[in-house]
């Protein structure tokens, strides 16, 4: 048998905090939704791009030495260059997608 809420009732529901409700959703198995802190998802977009920073950093860092020692390698001092254009080439397209 269903039961017929009046209208004073689902005002009245529709006026409660979750937290005067939250149990009896959570015993129903149901998700309880509360908004998100303000700020939060912007530390958490921050905090993405700031691995990103990183890990291109040390991708440079890594193409440096590299540099560095294809410089001591070679016979007359000078790297390839159009090898070296085409790694700049590529850690631009990286930062690109930071």
């Amino acid at each position: 048998m269903k039961e017929k809420w009046t209208q004073e009732q689902v005002n009245h529901f529709n006026e409660m905090e979750p937290s005067d409700y939250a149990n009896v959703v959570a015993l129903a198995g149901g998700k309880i939704q509360r908004p998100e802190p303000e700020g939060l998802a912007a530390a958490r977009a921050i905090a993405h791009l700031q691995e990103r920073v990183v890990a291109l950093e040390d991708y440079a860092l890594r193409q440096a030495q590299a540099l560095r020692d294809v410089m001591d390698e070679s016979e007359d001092g000078r790297p390839d260059l159009e090898g070296l254009l085409g790694e700049g080439d590529r850690l631009l397209v990286v930062g690109g997608e930071v």
